[in-house]
């Protein structure tokens, strides 16, 4: 089998611990409960009475005491089907037996029943195992359980024949039919919907997988024209040596005429490798790469607040480009998975690294759920009082006139692919990205770039 990177194995489930360790969730649990109660009831009406033929009147059959303790016994092993599914259904099944033969000695005969050895109360209570443990063990358990209910009933038969074997050895294949042919139809649906979650899966690695590789040609597109920006620079500068420093020995002059050729050819080969990056649909982009200079008016028009700290103007063009991506990429997040949250930017720069914060709170959703827990904290704790101390530092704070809830545009669209794209892009200048949910129900992103990065 192939593996694709990225795709999580699927493993053969096993029980959960579900509630008080019997392996179901609450509402299976409210399931198994009620149908085991429903059986108890159904046993202690069919063996509370049984049929006088030579009367033709049903009577009275065991007492009470024995009515309920083995009616209790053949259906309370169904509640660990889940967790122990082979010991529970040979529970069952050896309580139905031991029912069978302690109440026939209790009556006496004419039986309470008039099949030996199973009361129909009692082929339920097996019939109900079988298929719930039978869909814990799958299909090849199911047939093995199956068969060991067959031959015990042939076995108990044995000793005491004509109690309806017929009757009772069809109505057990009948039944067990019908619980097998319950657990196939079952076991097929749980086959198609793991294939199906695998599937999923795989669809979605592969679209991980895509969209890395899409925001890896978008990164070198906006890389060429920042190494591009340079080679010109230097061809150009090479050309015009010459001229602009006399008196160089024709050996000089000829090398700086073989730099300036070198760079063009570099230059060449970066468009033709472009053209490689860029989609077949995508037309060529002439507007200029963005700067971390560029940075405010984005905040601005996203509705969020700004605050920044140093001068962001003079910052290497690689390290500008990767600064206002992440910055777009996060309000673009903060606007779909976050909509109507306040949002809020810091940038700051120091003398060896950017360090950028983008904050959201709640969703307009949760805002209210947050709002009533620290109401709730409030009543607990008395609140202490707090003083919000400036800073020492330089900072310059910008507020938009609307916020993002209110803001009637989105921010300008981002073509990269979320948080792998920003992981992309700060991976590519050695700088460090750190995203998550924050303590009030929000979520932030922290990416550090360092303006000189090693080779």
């Amino acid at each position: 089998m192939t593996s694709v990177p990225g795709a999580p194995q699927r493993q053969r489930q096993t029980p959960r611990g579900g509630v008080d360790g019997l392996g179901f969730s609450r509402t299976e649990l409210l399931t198994v409960v009620a149908t085991v109660c429903g059986l108890i009831l159904f046993g202690y009406a069919d063996l509370h009475v049984r049929f006088d033929e030579a009367h033709g009147v049903w009577r009275r059959g065991a007492e009470d005491s024995y009515v309920w303790l083995f009616a209790i016994l053949r259906a309370l092993p169904i509640l660990w089907c889940r967790r122990h599914p082979l010991i529970a259904f040979t529970a069952t099944l050896a309580g139905s037996a031991l029912a069978g033969a302690a109440l026939a000695s209790v009556v006496g005969a004419p039986l309470p029943w008039s099949v030996w050895p199973w009361s129909p109360s009692s082929q339920l209570c097996v019939l109900t195992a079988l298929v719930v443990a039978g869909w814990e063990v799958g299909r090849r358990r199911s047939m093995e359980m199956a068969t060991a209910y067959f031959l015990l009933t042939l076995f108990l038969q044995t000793l005491r024949p004509g109690y309806g074997f017929v009757l009772s050895i069809g109505s057990v294949i009948g039944g067990s039919a019908l619980a097998v042919g319950c657990l196939e139809l079952l076991h097929d649906r749980r086959d198609a919907r793991q294939a199906l979650a695998v599937q999923e899966e795989l669809t979605e690695a592969e679209r991980e997988r895509r969209a890395l590789l899409e925001e890896r040609a978008r990164i070198g597109r906006e890389l060429h024209d920042v190494v591009a920006h340079h080679m010109s620079l230097l061809a150009v500068q090479a050309e015009t040596a010459p001229f602009r420093i006399t008196g160089q020995s024709p050996e000089a002059e000829a090398e700086f005429l073989s730099i300036a050729s070198v760079s063009r050819e570099a230059l060449n080969d970066m468009r033709k490798l472009l053209g490689l990056l860029r989609a077949d649909s995508a037309e060529a982009e002439t507007a200029p790469q963005p700067r971390l200079a560029d940075v405010p008016a984005l905040v601005r028009e996203a509705g969020a607040e700004l605050e920044t700290v140093g001068d962001l103007a003079e910052v290497p063009p690689l390290i500008g480009v990767t600064a206002y991506r992440v910055v777009q990429e996060s309000l673009s997040n903060a606007r779909r998975h976050a909509r109507g949250a306040e949002v809020s930017v810091r940038i700051a720069r120091t003398g060896e690294e950017v360090r950028i914060e983008v904050r959201n709170g709640p969703s307009a959703g949760d805002a209210q759920q947050v709002a009533d827990n620290a109401l709730e904290d409030e009543r607990k704790d008395e609140p202490g009082d707090e003083s919000d101390s400036g800073s020492d530092s330089e900072t310059t704070t910008e507020a938009a006139p609307e916020s993002a809830a209110a803001s009637d545009q989105d921010p300008e669209p981002a073509a990269g692919q979320g948080i792998i794209g920003m992981r992309e892009r700060v991976l590519l200048v050695h700088g460090d990205l750190e995203t998550g949910p924050t303590a009030n129900g929000g979520f932030a992103v922290t990416a550090v770039l360092p303006l000189e990065s090693d080779a």
